[in-house]
């Protein structure tokens, strides 16, 4: 969830995701579907996760993996009734704080092999549990290097506040978003869930740029001490790049996979 006071008639944005046609493939295009939709829990303040995994999963619906959904050409409808299966307690559990990594993670590894598919899942950042690849932080490079293998992705952010009294930078929230393809080794081109501002109405194509973080000490949950860490190597997006200044914006963790027939 993203930290943004918005306004919106939602029921303007009923139908978001339509099957557009790449100019140069002929095929669909990657969803961009809002998660602040009136019929999810809590009108999806907390569903950011099981959305942008939802858009991956039509995606490839469409192009190679035709019983992801049951629906030979899915709608938005569609979509939203994945979005809630997703979001349930016996896929990612997505609950009043959100969605943690590994059960992102455990939920569409589970979704996947009950369509009888193979999954392989990678992950670097914080709370990667089972799925952590190794201890090195996510990189935008790392990610370039697994999306040209073949590979579709999520970021998770964390937002974070300076401490009034100098101290470390302070969690506020979290949001991931969906990967739509790598510029190079530091611009992302991303689909965000949640809606810019009160005009943000329609889908719409961004390029995050990535720098360094500079060195900082996080405390990652106010209520946990003992969650204080080091941003040392670790990326933030570069403000000029995202309309939402309040807040450094930290790339937390990347989740990288790979969809494969189960011949």
């Amino acid at each position: 969830m993203r930290l943004v006071p918005v306004s919106i008639a939602l029921s303007s944005i009923l139908s978001l995701y339509s099957p557009t046609l790449s100019q140069d493939d002929k095929r669909p295009q990657m969803p961009d579907f809002f998660q602040t939709h009136e019929k999810l829990p809590g009108k999806g303040s907390k569903y950011c996760a099981p959305t942008v995994v939802s858009n991956i999963l039509v995606y490839l619906d469409t192009n190679g993996f035709p019983n992801m959904l049951k629906a030979e050409l899915p709608t938005d409808e569609d979509q939203l009734e994945l979005i809630k299966l997703l979001g349930s307690k016996e896929y990612m559990a997505t609950a009043l704080h959100g969605t943690n990594p590994p059960m992102v993670m455990a939920g569409l590894e589970k979704y996947v092999k009950e369509k009888k598919y193979n999954i392989s899942i990678k992950y670097k950042g914080f709370e990667g549990g089972k799925y952590l690849t190794n201890k090195e932080p996510p990189s935008p490079k790392w990610l370039k290097e697994e999306i040209d293998k073949g590979s579709h992705a999520v970021l998770r952010f964390g937002y974070y506040s300076p401490n009034k009294e100098k101290g470390p930078l302070v969690r506020v929230s979290g949001h991931y978003v969906t990967v739509v393809k790598c510029k190079n080794d530091n611009e992302v081109y991303i689909h965000d869930p949640y809606p810019s501002d009160k005009d943000d109405k329609l889908p719409k194509k961004e390029l995050y740029k990535f720098m360094p973080s500079k060195e900082a000490t996080l405390l990652r949950d106010p209520d946990l001490p003992k969650e204080i860490v080091s941003s040392k190597g670790y990326f933030s997006v570069d403000p000029a790049s995202t309309p939402y200044k309040r807040h450094t914006m930290i790339l937390e963790g990347i989740i990288v996979f790979k969809v494969t027939n189960n011949n």
